[in-house]
């Protein structure tokens, strides 16, 4: 099976020089589990490591983005959706949420408010986590 994974959409921001960390929730894990074979998962992150910047804002929320990504099956071809949060290229992309086929978001203000809550809270963990490797590499 040749795997055609692609972005639905152009790419204005690339992360040419080196990918970025791609990470996943749970249930975001699981349902790409559920969803994907091995290669076709690979390339999806490999697609969001070298473009992380690709997608939709979902609404005022600008961080965090839903995608569509395409690809090759055995059957026909398959789309899933994929909700991430994308800071800076000094930071994890998180993967928090996959669904089967092509899904429309509109989340409400709860869901916003929430969704800027858990973006803030990455941020400041990654901040705080930076901080502690520069430190315990300046003390080597």
């Amino acid at each position: 099976m040749e795997n055609t994974l692609r972005p639905v959409e152009s790419v204005p921001f690339q992360a040419t020089e080196y990918p970025i960390t791609v990470a996943e929730v749970p249930q975001a894990s699981e349902m790409l589990d559920e969803l994907l074979g091995d290669e076709q998962r690979d390339e999806l992150v490999d697609c969001l490591a070298f473009q992380p910047d690709i997608g939709e804002p979902l609404g005022d929320c600008s961080r965090v983005r839903t995608n569509v990504f395409a690809f090759d099956t055995v059957g026909g071809k398959s789309e899933v959706t994929v909700v991430y949060f994308f800071h800076d290229l000094n930071m994890p992309l998180y993967i928090l949420a996959v669904y089967e086929g092509e899904k429309e978001f509109s989340p409400d203000s709860l869901e916003e408010e929430t969704m800027n809550r858990l973006a803030a809270e990455l941020v400041q963990t990654s901040i705080k986590d930076a901080r502690r490797a520069f430190k315990s590499s300046a003390r080597s």
